[in-house]
């Protein structure tokens, strides 16, 4: 069996998205990195299933804060998809309590030695490609093949029908009208920190680490978010129905504005 823990963080991502691969998913996109959205790879499965996949190669436990921030970045960043955490070592109870409270599929390090050596030993069908296809499940013979053509070259469109049009943050507690600011308990809960409805500037004071930024306002308002005292300074736009997030100071600002 291949050594996983002898593995690059970027090499076991590889490495678990040919796994992915040899089961029939659809790999849309593989190797996270600066502007991944939290995700490692974005897969679809056989059964139409979009998932989020954080890959882990950690020798540690993995903690509560992982699962937070997955949950954070997977309902802000990739919406529609189910969160899936993959790791080469364990979680610590805290961690498995809210992943189980929030739907978190895990593959810790016992379960994915599992699904490693049953890829590893599964009949497979060669495609033209030279590549592999593994049927997890017994699936009708149509699914299968479309199944083999997505690993033999891409993504089958039946995979990979979009869900409708809407926010990304649709809800989440903030009310129509409003711009709302979460920590990531407050996101994973619907539990906005702050609400902000009249027109104007707040200064955000003893705000510090990661925030997320609904813009709920009506009829294409914009906010802005300001890295600076009293709205002054570099301005970040928040457009009409969307979200932003990352690390804030007591020095930054918003500004709603009509």
């Amino acid at each position: 069996m291949i050594d996983i823990d002898a593995m690059t963080g970027q090499g076991f991502e590889e490495y678990f998205a040919e796994i992915l691969s040899q089961r029939g998913y659809c790999i849309e996109r593989r190797n996270g990195g600066r502007g991944d959205g939290g995700a490692d790879i974005l897969a679809t499965s056989p059964d139409g299933t979009r998932w989020a996949v954080q890959c882990k190669r950690h020798t540690a436990n993995v903690s509560r804060p992982v699962i937070r921030e997955l949950l954070g970045t997977v309902a802000s960043e990739h919406y529609g998809r189910k969160p899936w955490l993959v790791t080469t070592a364990f979680l610590t109870e805290p961690a498995w309590e809210l992943a189980i409270d929030n739907e978190v599929q895990v593959t810790d390090r016992t379960s994915l030695l599992e699904l490693i050596a049953e890829t590893e030993d599964a009949e497979a069908v060669r495609t033209p490609a030279g590549r592999k296809f593994v049927s997890e499940y017994p699936i009708p013979r149509l699914i299968k093949a479309l199944a083999a053509f997505a690993v033999a070259g891409g993504c089958v469109a039946f995979f990979l029908k979009a869900s409708p049009s809407q926010p990304r943050l649709p809800g989440k507690g903030c009310p129509a009208g409003y711009v709302c600011m979460y920590t990531v308990d407050g996101l994973i809960n619907s539990t906005p920190e702050h609400k902000y409805y009249s027109y104007g500037c707040y200064n955000l004071y003893n705000e510090f680490g990661t925030r997320y930024i609904l813009n709920s306002q009506t009829s294409g308002a914009e906010a802005l978010l300001y890295k600076g005292y009293g709205c002054s300074g570099l301005a970040i736009t928040i457009p009409h129905l969307d979200t932003w997030h990352g690390s804030v100071s007591p020095i930054y600002s918003i500004l709603v504005t009509p």
